[in-house]
C-alpha cells in the first residue's frame, strides 16, 4: 500500500533525525553502544546496527549488524535497487575503496538537484570534528555509493 509505505518513509526519516549528535566514545561505545545492544550485541562497528534500529524503532524489524550480507539479505527479499531511484528512507550502501564489497550504510534522506544524496548515518565522522564519531547528517556524491535498498 503506497500510502502505508510513505508514512513508513516518514517515521524512518523522523526517528533517524531524532538521533543526530548521538556521539560513541573510546572505540565503538558510549551513547552509540544502544544501537548495538537493541541486537544483544557489544561494541562493534555499528554503522548497520544504527539503521537496523531506525528502522525497527520506525515499525520495519530490521537486524543486520554487517554491509554485505545486509545487500545480499535485500536481494534475497527482492528490495535490492542497484545504484538506480535513491528515494528518501531508502538504505544507502557505501563502497569507499571500489572494490565492490559495501563497506558502510546510511539513510537516503534527500536526492539533491546536483546528484548527490543527503544522508543520515551512523558511526561517521562528525562534519565539523573529524575526530569524532556518531550519528550525522551528510552529503555524499553518487561516485562512493555502492547501491540503494528498498524501505519495505
Amino acid at each position: 500500500n503506497p500510502k502505508d509505505e510513505a508514512a513508513l518513509r516518514q517515521e524512518i526519516l523522523r526517528v533517524a533525525e531524532s538521533q543526530i549528535g548521538t556521539t560513541e566514545k573510546g572505540e565503538n561505545r558510549g551513547g552509540a553502544l544502544k544501537y548495538q545492544q537493541a541486537f544483544g550485541r557489544g561494541p562493534e562497528p555499528w554503522c548497520a546496527d544504527f539503521v537496523s534500529w531506525v528502522y525497527t524503532q520506525a515499525g520495519k524489524g530490521t537486524n543486520s549488524p554487517y554491509c554485505p550480507t545486509f545487500v545480499q539479505q535485500l536481494k534475497k527479499q527482492g528490495r535490492w535497487k542497484g545504484r538506480n531511484d535513491p528515494q528518501p528512507g531508502d538504505l544507502v550502501f557505501f563502497d569507499w575503496d571500489h572494490d565492490k564489497n559495501p563497506d558502510h550504510v546510511g539513510i537516503v534522506k534527500a536526492v539533491n538537484p546536483d546528484g548527490s544524496i543527503t544522508t543520515i548515518e551512523g558511526n561517521t565522522a562528525n562534519p565539523r570534528n573529524r575526530d569524532q564519531e556518531g550519528v550525522f547528517q551528510k552529503n555524499r556524491d553518487m561516485n562512493t555509493i555502492f547501491g540503494f535498498g528498498e524501505v519495505a
